[in-house]
């Protein structure tokens, strides 16, 4: 399961976005001044790339994930208009950890939504060379 962040609550009422963030943390072992260069993908869910789906029920919340706080890059497996998170990490010891921020959108005008904590699963793929 992705860490992502609780979004909250969403009021289709309004009509209106809501956002959240996560954090995924990628952690390298090896030997000192190692440079490890790797991806993060991330798979779709239950829905696909350019709309994800929260379920609760038979109901449908759609909503997406991002690299960026402009929510323009939407975070996948390189298919499709997605984009990967590829890094470089070079180790000052044994271990390193580096942090990067998710970014979650839930999409506006669901306003047939009914109550319900709504759910996805997303896997995270981290490759390395």
């Amino acid at each position: 399961a992705l860490p992502i962040s609780n979004f909250g609550s969403y009021n289709p009422l309004t009509g209106q976005q809501v956002t959240g963030t996560g954090t995924i943390a990628v952690t390298c072992t090896g030997t000192a001044n190692e440079t490890i260069n790797y991806s993060v993908a991330l798979t779709s869910g239950y829905g696909s790339y350019s709309t994800r789906n929260m379920s609760y029920g038979g109901a449908s919340m759609t909503y997406n994930l991002y690299l960026d706080s402009s929510y323009l890059q939407i975070w996948g497996d390189g298919t499709g208009g997605t984009s990967v998170l590829s890094d470089t990490m070079t180790l000052v010891s044994t271990s390193l950890t580096k942090y990067y921020t998710i970014y979650g959108r839930i999409n506006s005008n669901q306003r047939q939504l009914g109550a319900g904590n709504y759910g996805d699963s997303i896997t995270i793929t981290l490759n390395y060379n």
